[in-house]
């Protein structure tokens, strides 16, 4: 396609090269998917880009599909639309803007879908697609994570083709409720009921965002978000992962080597050394990620979006040595069955349940043992040698001092012990 042609285009949208820089996004293809997650070709595809309103003073959003429907197969429609994006970004580049000089249309785009039929779903994944390229892959994960819990919700009450605009706050409602009284999630092994408030609010975060930027695009009016009027649920101080004292360490450590399970040591030694997540942060780790000073985790295995860096203190690094991980291929995951870096990590369950027979053979069953408390575990060990609150910020990659000062505060570290002691009696 060429530039020419989507220049006449850009002309009917009265836009024009400007003397000056403007800011602008580039363009994207929106793929519009099925419910098993492929592309839809039964639904309208189109070009979404931003671009710089000399009326608005601001960027707007344009949406067209520039005949990219007329094509019937995946290849074809993403070749067109390949096509499109390289003429329109060349001229943004150029510096293309929504000119002062020529009255703005009161409809700066036409709608690419269908508003009075869009389902639900269908937003949420186009939401989902329209975005990749600016939400990290942590971010995306709960997008879709939501979008599962939602789509098994509406289709246990046989309302799975629910459209956006029929999704009303009472429906809502019944599905936040659902989440919090009726659904079943597996907790260290033990199968509850109703999710924990901070995945509640996780999903009531991601699907308002989702409504705001319906809002924001166009497809819906803000008296339409039903989760706007849904109140949060109070952040709560999680009983579990209870930190091991100094003695449980020891105890722990000569059971672990007595049977022999070097393995499992490495495991619960990276998690007290770099505070590393016991799940997708370690589990996954690489042999390329141990670096000669630091272990990195990268921003796709981690619980931020963003990756981050630990420092390998000198007991964590005789053990690396020990185990010769350096040696291995990069590519390798550092733990797998076969008990040495190999191409196939562990599954979910692997260390977990060796883990559990240790502290059932130690007796400690009393309390919410489990092996993220070696996590808090080293935190407070570190904390009490040096007193460093940076150190125990950097080691754990929290986004400022007063997240890694009120952490310390919940694992009983920090307290002002002298003003207490000057408490008055009662009654003098």
């Amino acid at each position: 396609m060429s530039t020419r042609y989507v220049a006449t285009l850009f002309a009917t949208l009265n836009m024009a090269k400007s003397a000056t820089k403007a800011p602008y996004n580039l363009a994207k293809l929106i793929i519009p998917q099925t419910e098993n997650g492929k592309p839809n070709l039964d639904a309208r595809w189109s070009v979404s880009f931003w671009v710089w309103s000399e009326i608005k003073n601001k960027k707007v959003r344009i949406i067209r599909d520039y005949n990219i429907n007329q094509f019937k197969t995946v290849r074809e429609r993403k070749a067109r639309a390949s096509e499109v994006i390289e003429a329109v970004n060349e001229l943004l580049k150029e510096g293309y803007v929504i000119a002062k000089d020529k009255p703005l249309p009161e409809i700066t785009f036409e709608p690419t879908v269908d508003r009075d039929n869009l389902k639900l779903t269908e937003a949420i994944t186009n939401y989902i697609e329209e975005n990749r390229t600016s939400l990290s892959p942590n971010t995306i994960r709960g997008y879709r994570n939501l979008n599962n819990v939602l789509t098994e919700w509406l289709e246990y009450n046989a309302i799975a083709g629910i459209r956006l605009i029929d999704f009303n706050q009472d429906a809502a409602k019944a599905f936040f409720n659902y989440l919090k009284l009726e659904r079943k999630v597996d907790r260290n092994g033990v199968e509850e009921v109703g999710v924990s408030n901070k995945t509640y609010n996780n999903y009531h975060t991601n699907l308002n965002r989702i409504y705001n930027a319906l809002v924001e695009d166009g497809t819906i009016k803000k008296k339409h978000n039903p989760i706007q009027k849904i109140k949060r649920k109070k952040k709560t101080v999680s009983t579990q992962h209870v930190p091991y004292t100094t003695d449980q360490l020891r105890e722990i450590k000569k059971l672990i080597l007595m049977k022999g399970d070097k393995q499992l040591f490495l495991f619960v030694s990276f998690i007290y050394y770099t505070a590393a997540r016991p799940g997708r942060e370690l589990r996954l780790m690489q042999v390329k990620d141990i670096l000669e000073d630091t272990i990195y985790i990268a921003a796709d295995r981690s619980k931020v979006d963003e990756g981050r860096h630990a420092s390998i203190p000198p007991a964590l690094e005789e053990l690396i040595q020990e185990h010769g991980l350096r040696s291995y291929p990069p590519d390798y995951y550092v733990f797998t069955r076969y008990q040495e870096p190999g191409l196939k990590p562990v599954g979910k369950e692997y260390f977990w349940e060796r883990h559990r027979k240790v502290l059932e053979e130690l007796g400690l069953t009393d309390q919410e043992y489990s092996m993220y408390g070696y996590k808090h575990t080293g935190n407070i060990q570190l904390y009490q040698a040096t007193k460093d609150l940076i150190a125990i910020k950097e080691q754990n990659g929290h986004t400022s001092l007063d997240q890694t000062y009120n952490y310390m505060v919940r694992l009983g570290q920090i307290r002002k012990v002298e003003v207490y002691r000057q408490f008055p009696r009662f009654g003098e």
